[in-house]
């Protein structure tokens, strides 16, 4: 018979086994882009995606309780509200949500990228992830979150210097993972 408590026990030291792995491999990737006296806790950039995705999809349930009341208000024949103010909220949102989305599937990729087995690596899903990922993080650099916001700078930065960094190897592992080799 397994006793659930050890069990659990195993559970939850794999799971700070597996945190661990992935801070040293932020440390690491880090160090190889110069910025090593940062620190970027993909646990951190976790929890705050969770709450900005969780708040993005508050917002997204009221857009769709003003659409209602817009259209109740056309039947009734009185003039549309405008809700300007949520739609600034708005505005200002999705960029967030946008750069910690990135941060987010960057965290949880990265590693596998690193530690993972190197035959499980698609070299173009890698290369098609890198540059999806560059392309919106210089989209979002030019944002007024980002540039006034010197944290989310930083983690713009670091992001974008670590994809540079892989796609430096993106023709080696493209040549590596052919089904010649």
């Amino acid at each position: 018979a397994v006793d659930p408590a050890e069990e659990e026990a195993k559970r939850l030291e794999q799971q700070r086994q597996l945190e661990s792995a992935d801070g040293k491999t932020f440390a690491w990737l880090a160090k190889e882009i110069a910025m090593d006296h940062m620190k970027f806790d993909p646990a951190a950039i976790e929890q705050v995606y969770l709450k900005i995705d969780h708040l993005k999809q508050c917002y997204d349930d009221v857009e769709r309780a003003t659409a209602l009341i817009n259209r109740r208000e056309t039947l009734l024949g009185v003039n549309k509200t405008q809700f300007q103010d949520l739609r600034a909220l708005q505005d200002d949102l999705k960029p967030l949500h946008e750069l910690w989305r990135v941060a987010y599937r960057f965290a949880r990729t990265i590693p596998q990228w690193v530690e993972g087995r190197f035959d499980a690596l698609d070299a173009a899903q890698v290369e098609a992830r890198v540059e999806e990922w560059s392309n919106e993080l210089k989209r979002l650099q030019k944002t007024h979150l980002v540039t006034e916001n010197p944290k989310q700078q930083e983690l713009q930065k670091f992001m974008a210097d670590a994809l540079g960094h892989f796609k430096r190897y993106g023709p080696m592992l493209r040549t590596l993972r052919t089904k010649g080799l």
